[in-house]
């Protein structure tokens, strides 16, 4: 898309897409708990934002060593009501949506590939394991 659209590439594109997309059966085991079922998004959060400011995983800090995951159950019909409460960061609780925080490992299955991006970057495909470092990363500023 034209960078001339800015930020509003990201919600135009989400809803280009949404006629497309189908609902996978997946399998996320994070730490001791597990879900399997359809899923429309999987999203596991360091920081809140992404996607041109919509704050998607508002329980996550980066400082606190443990990933959030949020699972999307669908129906795809949510994405009506529930876009306008993400960018606010009031999506959750809901119903259609699995919450899990993740200490030490998370592992992502699909009854197909699907896409892995992290910041807008294709990092591959499913299946993906994540594990967590709780170390601090030195930074100079």
């Amino acid at each position: 898309m034209s960078p001339r659209l800015g930020q509003s590439k990201y919600f135009l594109g989400f809803w280009l897409e949404l006629p497309r997309f189908k609902l996978a059966n997946v399998r996320v085991q994070a730490d001791r708990k597990t879900y399997e079922g359809p899923a429309f998004l999987v999203v596991i959060g360091n920081g809140q934002y992404y996607g041109g400011g919509m704050k998607i995983s508002p329980r996550s800090y980066p400082g606190d060593a443990v990933l959030d995951v949020l699972v999307f159950k669908g129906p795809k019909s949510d994405s009506f009501t529930m876009i306008p409460k993400i960018y606010r960061g009031e999506h959750i609780p809901h119903d259609h949506v699995e919450e899990y925080r993740v200490k030490r490992e998370l592992v992502i299955e699909a009854d197909r590939p699907l896409p892995i991006e992290s910041d807008g970057e294709l990092l591959g495909t499913t299946p993906a394991t994540v594990e967590i470092l709780a170390q601090p990363i030195q930074m100079k500023l």
